[in-house]
């Protein structure tokens, strides 16, 4: 790293003025000095569309409800991917407007996302996400070669309590992450700022 550079100041400067003008060139040594990026993290977030029926009963579920799902990557899914299965999923939760279900759920039995494709711009165009317990809760999204449904069940057995949609698929987006050279870089434009007005 650089050393930082003189800072040379009036003698009527006050001891604010000064801590920060130091602050001002810390801060921007720190920024241009960052030669390593912090590892990527990519989330995405999927909205599905509003359950169109039941399996045999619909319980606590209505037609205004509907699946969301959170999925945490190491990294952002390559475009034109095809069957893409995370060796690790750093976070997944998902949803149905009744109960929401993550991989820290007690009796977890299956938690995964696999069968992931992408189209020329890295967007989602099919996938398999699924969690269930072992007390027969379950949150799934399948769009495969196969077909669709988004199904949500309290119980998926002895009785049945389920909806879904097999109708019409929701979407997937890539949640934008703040750029931490940025907040640096606000950080130092706001504090020479500050001294700008008190010199």
């Amino acid at each position: 790293m650089r050393p930082l550079a003189r800072v040379f100041l009036n003698p009527s400067e006050t001891v604010v003025t000064r801590l920060l003008g130091f602050a001002c060139v810390a801060c921007m040594e720190l920024v241009l000095g960052l030669s390593t990026p912090a590892q990527a993290v990519a989330i995405y977030s999927y909205t599905g569309n509003s359950f169109t029926g039941c399996n045999v009963t619909c319980g606590p579920y209505t037609t205004s409800d509907f699946i969301t799902v959170s999925m945490t990557l190491d990294n952002p899914i390559p475009a034109n991917e095809t069957g893409f299965n995370p060796l690790a999923l750093v976070a997944l939760t998902a949803s149905d407007g009744v109960q929401t279900l993550d991989l820290s759920t007690p009796n977890l039995s299956s938690g995964f996302a696999q069968s992931i494709n992408t189209d020329g711009a890295g967007n989602i165009t099919a996938w398999e996400v699924v969690l269930e317990t072992s007390d027969h809760k379950l949150i799934e999204t399948l769009n495969t070669t196969s077909g669709f449904l988004d199904e949500a069940c309290t119980s998926d057995q002895n009785p049945t309590v389920c909806a879904f949609n097999d109708t019409s698929p929701g979407k997937w987006t890539l949640v934008p992450e703040a750029n931490t050279v940025t907040f640096l870089v606000m950080g130092l434009v706001a504090m020479c700022g500050l001294r700008r007005q008190s010199v």
